[in-house]
């Protein structure tokens, strides 16, 4: 991507709580200006149904929680990458 544009991510986590920010992420994109945002996903969860579902949905990344702290660090420059990217 260009350096000269602005880039948006939106980082959803799968608890209850975030749940409700992610289904407003969902519906938030379908407005014209804001349909680049990007939606990341962090999960526990490996079932390769949930996963194939996320996508469905339109989330553009599905990433697995790390255990530490250090890993957090890794997904999270990754994911960045990714973003930038795309």
């Amino acid at each position: 991507m260009a350096a000269d544009i602005g880039w948006n991510v939106f980082f959803a986590d799968d608890d209850e709580d975030d749940a409700f920010l992610l289904e407003m992420a969902l519906k938030i994109r379908q407005i014209g200006m804001l349909s680049s945002i990007m939606i990341f996903m962090f999960t526990g969860c490996q079932d390769p149904k949930t996963i194939s579902l996320a996508y469905q949905r339109q989330v553009d990344c599905y990433l697995f929680k790390p255990a530490s702290h250090d890993e957090w660090e890794q997904v999270l420059s990754h994911a960045i990458c990714f973003a930038k990217n795309i």
